[in-house]
């Protein structure tokens, strides 16, 4: 057994949620200088804070991550109250519903949702469950599927090359016949 100590500052109290599946990372939160905070664990970094989301009181937690410790969720607290978060090390903590949809193009999936708490994320960093508000304001459960970037870039291509071709082809599809506004 091996305590994984706590953040510095703030009484001492840290909670673990969920390990990765090769083992090398765990999540969770811990009391820091700031509240409590959202923390990544491993044997060769120790704990580290993650943050909180900008805004409202300073309150995080980490609840899931990825099998090989490269993608972490949870909850944070902001100015509108508590949201779900996604963390990475390349972008470090964002709110996830912001995230889907800046990044994903995912706002008509996502629209009248508020997603509270993320409580889980598949293996691959990719599939996220949790909870929110739903449209009609009921607590539900929600699942999230981040498409694979070289899908979404592709897409994203299709649909621009797509929207060009269609432009030209109209500009150029004029009618033998339509009348050229001289009389003869």
């Amino acid at each position: 057994m091996v305590g994984l100590g706590d953040l510095p500052g703030g009484s001492f109290f840290s909670v673990a949620s969920a390990v990765s599946a090769d083992g090398t990372t765990i999540v969770g939160g811990s009391d820091s200088a700031d509240g409590t905070e959202a923390f990544r664990w491993t044997s060769t970094g120790g704990m580290i804070g993650l943050g909180d989301l900008p805004g409202g009181a300073f309150h995080s937690h980490g609840y899931g991550v990825s099998g090989d410790g490269s993608v972490i969720v949870g909850e944070g607290t902001t100015a509108a109250g508590r949201k779900a978060f996604i963390w990475t090390q390349a972008g470090g903590m964002a709110d996830l519903q912001t995230t889907l949809i800046d990044d994903y193009g995912l706002a008509g999936a996502l629209a009248g949702w508020t997603l509270e708490s993320a409580r889980a994320v598949s293996p691959d960093g990719r599939t996220i469950v949790g909870f929110g508000i739903n449209p009609w304001g009921q607590t539900e459960a929600w699942l999230a599927v981040i498409p694979e970037p070289s899908t979404y870039a592709v897409t994203l291509a299709a649909l621009s090359l797509l929207a060009v071709l269609t432009a030209r082809h109209r500009r150029r599809a004029r009618p033998a016949d339509a009348p050229t506004g001289k009389s003869s």
